[in-house]
């Protein structure tokens, strides 16, 4: 009986230091969420999909925004150069947050 009883108290004992090294963790999630740094994961995806759309969206709007400039282009020089200014416009748009995009474009709104 008394071997029962120290399985018992083990086990017990074993659930507690469990239970405080899920408190702790949890508290230090909270304390890294409250300083800035941690984030929900679904917030990041949701940040990544924004910007990866916005890529995709920049990239197929190249040919029909410079099919006329480049079918008035006699060098292919110079069609290489307007390609390469258009596309590293879209990877410049991909490296700005979701919330400097946005400040960009009510800029020029006002500008307008």
């Amino acid at each position: 009986m008394a071997g029962g009883k120290v399985f018992i108290k083990a086990k017990k004992t074993d659930d507690e230091k469990r239970w405080q090294a899920a408190r702790a963790d949890k508290l230090e999630i909270e304390v890294g969420k409250l300083k800035g740094k941690l984030v929900q994961a679904d917030e990041i995806a949701k940040e990544w999909n924004s910007m990866i759309l916005a890529f995709r969206s920049r990239l197929l709007n190249i040919p029909g925004s410079l099919a006329k400039i480049l079918s008035e282009t006699e060098k292919p020089q110079e069609v290489q150069e307007i390609l390469k200014t258009a596309i590293y416009e879209a990877l410049d748009e991909l490296s700005k947050s979701s919330d400097e995009i946005a400040a960009e474009e009510e800029q020029e709104e006002v500008e307008e």
